[in-house]
């Protein structure tokens, strides 16, 4: 038995020697049909390995040979294995001979269905290959969408917002410009030269009302609308409230102490 095995081995290893120099001509020739001469010698040592009836070639051993081939080279055995075949069909048939070339065209068949079983298993691979690539791609343009998506989701959120802090601020300034032009319309109404002093000490006043009446109205639309109307691009949150408003707000405590002083000069001015 085990003789039988080392036998069956020798033979596996030439008979895989031949296929690698048929690869190796395939490589090296343009042309996958072989001359006559090379297909001859081919036989020749095809003929000397299947020579004892007793030898069959392992197709397990055939399956690993052809796989370890890049798939041209691959598929190039089968075509000069069969110009090997046909030539062997020609030639006077002995007995011998008629088995050896029925070896051979089982041969034949055995590695063209390996061949077409490994190059679709390559195809397989290839597919998958391809979806695996197609399906990240698909993900990558899943996640950008969902990105734009996002995005253009806060734009509108936002166009709400700034819509709601325009009509607001707007509302705000045609209501106190109306208010602050009915106050000035009365008051101008009793102008006279000896009261000059005392009708601008109440536009003053009045525009001090007017201006912190709007602030407030703006402020609050800010906040509902989620804007600062600090000064600073980090709104100041800890401290003393009066510290902290006049570090965001400045330009209210500017008018308001410039309007007040200049209230008390109009006041000043119209008593004396």
């Amino acid at each position: 038995m085990n003789d039988f095995k080392t036998f069956q081995d020798e033979q596996m290893t030439q008979l895989v020697a031949v296929l690698d120099e048929i690869r190796n001509y395939a490589v090296d020739e343009l042309d996958s049909a072989p001359s006559s001469d090379v297909a001859a010698d081919f036989l020749v040592k095809l003929q000397a390995v299947y020579d004892d009836e007793n030898f069959r070639h392992s197709y397990s051993i055939l399956s690993r040979c052809l796989g370890s081939y890049q798939a041209d080279e691959r598929d190039s055995i089968p075509v000069i294995l069969a110009r090997v075949v046909d030539l062997a069909a020609l030639q006077k048939q002995t007995e011998k001979d008629a088995r050896i070339l029925g070896s051979l065209q089982k041969l034949l068949d055995h590695i063209e269905l390996e061949c077409l079983r490994l190059n679709r298993m390559d195809e397989i691979r290839n597919l998958a290959k391809v979806s695996k690539t197609q399906q990240e791609q698909t993900s990558a343009i899943a996640q950008e969408v969902a990105n734009d998506t996002n995005l253009l989701e806060s734009k509108v959120q936002g166009f709400h917002e700034q819509s709601i802090t325009i009509l607001g601020i707007f509302s705000a300034v045609v209501v106190g410009f109306m208010a602050e032009i009915s106050l000035f319309t009365k008051g101008f109404e009793t102008l006279t030269p000896k009261n000059v002093y005392a009708l601008l000490f109440y536009c003053t006043v009045v525009g001090i009302i007017v201006f912190d009446t709007l602030f407030m109205l703006i402020f609050f639309v800010a906040k509902i609308a989620g804007f600062s109307l600090s000064v600073n691009k980090h709104a100041k949150e800890s401290g003393l409230w009066l510290f902290r408003t006049f570090f965001n707000y400045p330009y209210v405590y500017c008018f308001n102490i410039l309007a007040i002083l200049g209230a008390v000069l109009l006041y000043l001015a119209n008593k004396y």
